[in-house]
């Protein structure tokens, strides 16, 4: 394997250390915070709850597999958080630069896993047709 293909393929590690200290770092992060009764705020605390789990096994998963479900794993941790949006609604008020800076920072995590999923499959897909051809 060259090197420019282990740089690419380090890069789903990467990614995953990045999700496991983001569980670990957000972990409780709406802790003491009264929301009101609705519906929506109901889904902001399960995601919370529920979004340190799917961070923490999605990371560990990139960490130690290559199998492209664990992709998907990520993408649907970064969609069930709503990009980090959760973090950064409160009732009664919404820290803005908190909200852009999350959203962004997940959409970005989001973009490089896919472009190193598809780098990934295009270095898989070269692999087999040398095996194929020895």
């Amino acid at each position: 394997m060259k090197a420019e293909e282990k740089k690419i393929t380090s890069i789903p590690q990467a990614i995953g250390l990045f999700m496991i200290f983001k569980a670990l770092f957000y972990r409780n992060s709406l802790e003491g915070v009264q929301f009101p009764e609705s519906t929506f705020y109901s889904f902001v605390q399960f995601s919370e709850n529920t979004g340190f789990y799917l961070f923490l096994c999605g990371g560990i998963a990139l960490c130690l597999s290559q199998k492209f479900i664990f992709y998907y794993l990520a993408y649907f941790s970064c969609f069930f958080t709503l990009f980090g949006a959760i973090y950064a609604i409160q009732p009664n008020r919404i820290n803005t630069t908190m909200l852009i800076s999350f959203v962004t920072a997940h959409i970005l995590l989001c973009m490089v896993l896919y472009w190193s999923q598809t780098m990934i499959k295009k270095i898989l897909t070269k692999q087999k047709e040398l095996r194929l051809k020895d």
